[in-house]
């Protein structure tokens, strides 16, 4: 019976240092909240792209909810699952999407059409602009993103 334990509790061990993940990586559980201006964003995407030269870490991405509270996905992995341990730059993206646009002047007919507009600054939308730099370590992360007019 003994014997029997250790092996259960030597496999136990094992699973926990191999961690979860794709790939066999273990992910992170990443959560924090999305301001700008001091205020909270509702529905904006927060993508963590791997600031690492080779790439080494997959990337995450979330979406923030009306509290502006997001919580990390990792590419390919399952819904609310993390990140992978390392640096990341920080992209945020708020959209409003407009899909009616009048024809002409009078307003009395529309036009079937896509309007995206950012409504954050532009500086916050692409990995090279961004100043958002951040660290998920091993175990539970907060990492609450500030943006504002000023960076």
């Amino acid at each position: 019976m003994p014997k029997v334990f250790l092996a259960i509790l030597l496999l136990c061990s094992l699973s926990l240092a191999i961690g979860c993940g794709s790939k066999g990586t273990r992910v992170e559980h990443v959560t924090g909240t999305v301001t700008f201006n001091g205020e909270p964003i509702e529905d904006a995407r927060i993508a963590f792209v791997s600031a690492m030269p080779d790439g080494e870490n997959e990337g995450a991405f979330g979406r923030s909810d009306a509290r502006g509270v997001y919580l990390l996905t990792s590419w390919g992995g399952e819904p609310d699952r993390g990140a992978m341990a390392g640096d990341y730059i920080v992209t945020v993206q708020k959209a409003e999407i407009t899909e009616l646009m009048p024809a002409d002047e009078t307003r009395s007919t529309y036009v079937e059409t896509t309007a995206i507009r950012n409504l954050l600054p532009e500086i916050y939308l692409n990995r090279e602009t961004s100043p958002l730099r951040v660290t998920v370590n091993r175990g539970r992360n907060v990492i609450n993103l500030e943006l504002t007019n000023t960076q």
